[in-house]
């Protein structure tokens, strides 16, 4: 039987970081719109919405470093807008907790007309 891993997006090497020092940093609740990021990466699973754990084999490449994708669903952010706040519904979002901050792919976010 031939196991094949499915790449499901890149993510910024700079903002991956597999030592335990990643719960304590600065920018680890904050959102980054990162142009280089193929796929919206969070590491706070308080923050999902619809959330089902990834298939076995879903990875994503950060670097030299492939890293298990552990579930996706779906994040708000709060946004402020001329005319008020509102929300931003970011779907298919991808769970790994070892990122030092939270990526919003400004690639995904482009296709859906967002500027």
């Amino acid at each position: 039987m031939t196991i094949e891993k499915t790449i499901k997006g890149e993510a910024n090497a700079a903002l991956y970081d597999s030592s335990f020092a990643t719960s304590t940093h600065p920018l680890k609740l904050s959102a980054i719109l990162d142009s280089g990021t193929t796929i919206h990466v969070y590491n706070d699973l308080s923050r999902f919405h619809n959330f089902r754990k990834a298939p076995r084999y879903h990875y994503l490449i950060t670097g030299n470093h492939e890293v298990p994708i552990l579930g996706y669903g779906d994040v708000d952010i709060n946004t402020i807008r001329p005319n008020g706040k509102g929300v931003l519904r970011l779907k298919n979002v991808t769970f790994y907790t070892n990122f030092v901050t939270n990526l919003m792919s400004f690639r995904l976010l482009r296709k859906k007309g967002y500027y």
